[in-house]
């Protein structure tokens, strides 16, 4: 069979300049002066199908010569004069016909041809019945306008289908709606529905960042959603959050305010539909939920939104007893990813975790064992990463590094929540604060087959240095709890052992500077089983057995000679917290 792995990889990039421009040149052809088929191909370069399509326009008669001097529009100008060539038919003579189904395909896409709610909607969009249309889909899709997969109908390229779409919507001469749209909307019933739902959302977006100030077209439409939703009970607001998903990073506010209804509004009201999972699972609010973080994380990408988003995410994890990595779309996931240093990711958004997860700080007492904000801000923490591309059929995964200059203001200050958080007298605070220390002194290892070179480990170990010494202070002049005091070992335990980056003298004066209680080494005595924090730890099995019976006998003796039984009682106590 074919293996994917087996095809060689081609990877094209935008067209040279001089090879773009002897692209619009052939398009042209030799009526044009070269300074014309140099400005349209410095125009498009970064997509020869428009290149192409204006150059034959343009030599066809059907495209003024002008438009390469609007850098703006041009893409606009040739897609829609494309359009018009496209729906002019000379054998039926029937433009305007045809005109309304690619207005009506551009409006339902991705058009189900075997649906006959799609044929209904379509009939009456275009005000015929659908067996007069399908001449006109055909001829569409043997020209190319329309690619076929199964029973579904695009319009290609995308951006033809967001052009046809937009001018049947909105009129850029007067900046108004045209309300097609309502029409349409009236018009659909079933699944079309909800096709159209998600294409206006993207026009309208599209619309208002082209023409600032325009009104918004979908205002008709959200407005049929929201009543929808609220009235709706657990089965209708799954359907309605599954849209959502679809539509969340174009309309973020309104998201956002039907997101914060149905949080504050729960129903466990459940539809009486004919449906043969409702007989083996009851459907709650809390299915409801579930399909919220994926509407936030939409949301989130607006970085207006993001504190916002992230708050409600937080406020749906501390409620989602769910197995993280079994699920993609678990809030604390979709937290992290947020939080994550990843390429290309403005480092503002970094910021507004880090507050974000600051604020969850104060107002979380950590007594209902939900999550830590440690759990969402370790992942800042990182000295390198990894990401996911999908192109076709294969996926890959690619790993990157990360400089120390560029992420130290991020980690000072989430170190810093983790020092401030090391002396709670909430122990199980304080020890999650210090594993994202710990995390903080994690260096690169090589995902996913990375090579890191000693220079690339070397530019970590002045921050580890400054980690080390901060906790050096902390443990000098703070109280430090018998439990932490062994979850502060079990931390430095890699660079007390192993490490070969100079920080193996800085870790030991950590645990010098600790203090030797009796309280502290019964702690240690109890939790360390397999004697990995036994201090001079060596190969020898033999010599370090007797070394902790040496050990454990002196620390017997000076409990029974200097403790009473209540206070021995009271070391216990104290150590297995």
């Amino acid at each position: 069979g074919l293996r994917v792995g087996d095809l060689p990889r081609i990877s094209l990039s935008d067209l040279p300049r001089t090879d773009a421009e002897a692209l619009a040149s052939e398009a042209l052809g030799t009526a044009w002066p070269r300074q014309l088929a140099e400005k349209l191909g410095y125009l498009t370069a970064d997509c020869p199908f428009i290149t192409v399509v204006a150059g034959v326009l343009i030599r066809r008669g059907h495209l003024a010569p002008s438009c390469v001097d609007h850098e703006e529009t041009i893409r606009k100008e040739v897609l829609s004069t494309f359009r018009d060539v496209v729906v002019a038919d000379p054998v039926s003579g029937d433009s305007e016909l045809r005109t309304a189904i690619l207005d009506g395909i551009a409006t339902l896409q991705p058009f189900r041809s075997a649906d006959p709610s799609f044929h209904d909607s379509l009939g009456k969009l275009v005000g015929q019945p659908y067996d007069r249309a399908i001449r006109h889909i055909r001829a569409l899709e043997d020209a190319g306008v329309l690619l076929r997969r199964g029973s579904s109908l695009r319009i290609v390229p995308d951006l033809l289908g967001d052009v046809i779409l937009s001018e049947a919507c909105f009129d850029d001469v007067s900046g108004a709606p045209t309300r097609y749209l309502e029409r349409a909307w009236i018009a659909t019933e079933g699944e079309a529905v909800q096709h159209i739902f998600v294409n206006a959302s993207r026009i309208d977006w599209q619309i208002r960042h082209d023409y600032p100030g325009a009104p918004r077209i979908t205002d008709a439409l959200w407005d049929a959603v929201v009543v929808a939703a609220q009235s709706a009970g657990v089965l209708g607001r799954i359907n309605v959050m599954k849209l959502l998903q679809k539509v969340a990073y174009f309309e973020p506010h309104r998201s956002l305010e039907l997101v914060r209804w149905i949080i504050d509004n729960p129903t466990d009201v459940v539809e009486d539909i004919d449906q043969p999972l409702l007989s083996i699972y009851r459907f709650t609010h809390q299915d409801v939920l579930t399909e919220m973080p994926a509407i936030l994380q939409a949301i989130a990408y607006n970085e207006e939104y993001l504190r916002e988003s992230a708050n409600l995410l937080w406020a749906l994890a501390a409620t989602d007893r769910r197995e993280t990595n079994r699920y993609p779309e678990h809030p604390l996931r979709i937290l992290r990813s947020l939080a994550e240093i990843e390429p290309g990711k403005p480092i503002s958004y970094n910021y507004a975790m880090i507050d974000a997860a600051a604020k969850w700080l104060q107002t979380s007492d950590g007594s209902d064992g939900g999550p830590s904000p440690f759990d969402v801000l370790e992942a800042i923490l990182a000295t390198e990463g990894s990401e996911v591309l999908s192109d076709g059929f294969a996926v890959r995964f690619r790993s990157f590094a990360i400089a120390p200059s560029a992420v130290e203001p991020l980690r000072d200050r989430v170190l810093g929540l983790a020092f401030e958080e090391l002396s709670s007298p909430d122990i199980a605070r304080a020890v999650r604060a210090l594993d994202v220390i710990e995390a903080g002194l994690r260096g690169p290892i090589g995902l996913v087959g990375n090579d890191v070179s000693t220079q690339v480990g070397d530019a970590w170990v002045p921050g580890f240095q400054k980690v080390l010494a901060t906790l050096n202070e902390t443990v000098a002049t703070t109280a430090i709890d018998p439990v932490i005091g062994v979850a502060l070992r079990r931390a430095l335990q890699w660079h007390l052992d192993y490490s070969d980056l100079g920080t193996s003298a800085a870790a030991r004066s950590v645990v010098e500077s600790m203090p030797r209680t009796l309280a502290t080494r019964t702690a240690v005595a109890l939790f360390d089983g397999w004697s990995e924090l036994l201090e001079g730890r060596t190969s020898d099995f033999r010599a370090m057995e007797e070394q902790k019976r040496v050990q454990m006998d002196e620390l017997v003796a000076d409990i029974l000679g200097s403790c009473s039984d209540d206070e021995v009682l009271e070391i216990g106590r104290a150590s297995c917290r």
